[in-house]
């Protein structure tokens, strides 16, 4: 399963990291053992997976910009936003039962899902890349530089007001906005560090890099022990910051290449498949065998089948590839 296209492989090995993360997300492993433990892993650490994902999109997008025409820029951008249509139409066909199987049939709600929440509740980051790097792309194309980061920043202030600290602001106002972790408040920012990224490269001292990451730690950790914190908190003050210091380390590292198309693309198909597996092990280890199922051992085996059903995806797509070019 290798094309002659190469990779980096550090970046494909903390893509496979994060998605393996947002499993741990939905699964919430190690809480019957350690409380606190867990919600570090998945609240706090875990937290960095999705942003990551933003950063990288933007930076590989607005990377190519540097060489291009004003016409050849926005090609760039319909290019990229059409693969990710594509891909997002990919996960209908796999979710619509899934959604119909928890929902029914409701078209006005299966319309919004559809073209904003996603259709099962990992699926909103598709919704929100491709909103966020419309916003990115044309706030770039519109503004200059320093009034973009402005916009960018304010937007994410508000998202953070709602999603984290909405306890502490009046339930009317709250009932106003309803969660803000999408692709107008959440996403732009982190594909603007993409941008940035691109554009600008900057080092910085590991002492940075760890005072930034203790501040990360610390913020929603103080949230947890003072009964602020709930399951959606994402938008902590604190984490741009965080993954902008990590994301310059990441990006000025000159690796090893590889050039599996699997291994660049297993993250992505772990991030989509892995609710189904979570599905299947409630069904069959749950229901049909009537088994205790730990989150502990959920988080092991949606990690295990969601990596099989990745290689099973990619064979039958390269077995279909091939023989569809012989014929």
């Amino acid at each position: 399963m290798t094309t002659k296209k190469a990779y980096n492989k550090l970046i494909d090995d903390l893509r496979i990291v994060a998605a393996i993360l947002v499993v741990a997300i939905h699964t919430a492993p190690f809480v019957e053992f350690n409380e606190v433990f867990s919600y570090i892993i998945t609240n706090i650490i875990g937290r960095l997976a999705v942003p990551f994902f933003f950063v990288l999109s933007g930076y590989f997008l607005f990377r190519k910009f540097k060489y291009l025409t004003k016409e050849e820029q926005y090609q760039s951008f319909i290019k990229t936003e059409l693969s990710l249509l594509k891909t997002y139409a990919l996960t209908f066909i796999i979710y619509i039962p899934v959604w119909i199987y928890l929902h029914g049939i409701d078209v006005t709600l299966f319309v919004k899902d559809l073209l904003w929440d996603g259709l099962h509740y990992h699926l909103w980051y598709f919704p929100a890349l491709i909103v966020g790097i419309a916003i990115v792309y044309f706030l770039n194309k519109n503004l200059k530089f320093d009034h973009m980061f402005i916009v960018v920043v304010l937007l994410y202030l508000v998202g953070a007001l709602f999603n984290v600290y909405g306890p502490l602001l009046p339930e009317a106002l709250v009932n106003l906005m309803s969660n803000t972790r999408n692709g107008i408040f959440f996403a732009p920012l982190f594909i603007f560090i993409g941008l940035f990224l691109a554009l600008k490269k900057l080092r910085f001292n590991n002492v940075i890099v760890l005072i930034s990451v203790v501040l990360f730690l610390f913020e929603p950790l103080l949230l947890y022990f003072t009964n602020l914190s709930d399951p959606l908190n994402a938008m902590f003050l604190t984490l741009p910051i965080t993954v902008y210091f990590l994301m310059t380390k990441v990006l000025a590292h000159k690796g090893r290449t590889h050039n599996s198309l699997f291994y660049h693309n297993v993250s992505l198909y772990i991030y989509v498949i892995h609710p189904v597996v979570i599905l299947g092990n409630r069904l069959i280890v749950g229901k049909i065998l009537n088994m205790e199922l730990t989150n502990t051992l959920n988080f092991v085996l949606t990690t295990v089948f969601s990596l099989l059903a990745a290689y099973v995806y990619q064979f039958m797509k390269e077995y279909y590839e091939k023989n569809k070019s012989v014929n």
